[in-house]
């Protein structure tokens, strides 16, 4: 596996394994005959970039530069729902009669996630 480690784990009622841990997003396992597969990354919805003036975006640089000492400003925003590692995993609201697995996920910013295995 080439992400960063895993701290938790939860089976889903479906059979599928999550894991969560250094990485900011869920990974979802599933089982086949020579064991356990990484089927991917589970991401949300990413935030949209906003749009800035060109005032804005001049006088972003200027403070970026003259606090940091950076040439422009620095936006340091994940590409992902967690922006810290996932401390917690919990299911919620799943059921063995063929319903979408739910699950939760938390994490040292502060973040709760939801997240559903249509």
């Amino acid at each position: 596996m080439s992400e960063l480690p895993l701290t938790n784990i939860i089976f889903l009622p479906d059979g599928s394994l999550v894991g969560a841990g250094h990485s900011y997003d869920p990974i979802l396992f599933t089982r086949v005959a020579e064991g356990w597969k990484v089927m991917g990354k589970l991401s949300g919805e990413k935030k949209a970039k906003k749009e800035v003036s060109n005032f804005a975006s001049a006088k972003n640089m200027w403070a970026a530069s003259t606090t940091t000492g950076q040439a422009g400003a620095v936006d340091v925003t994940l590409g992902s729902i967690h922006q810290n590692k996932v401390c917690g995993l919990q299911l919620f609201g799943s059921s063995f009669a063929g319903q979408p697995a739910e699950f939760s996920t938390s994490a040292l910013d502060g973040k709760i996630a939801f997240w559903s295995r249509v």
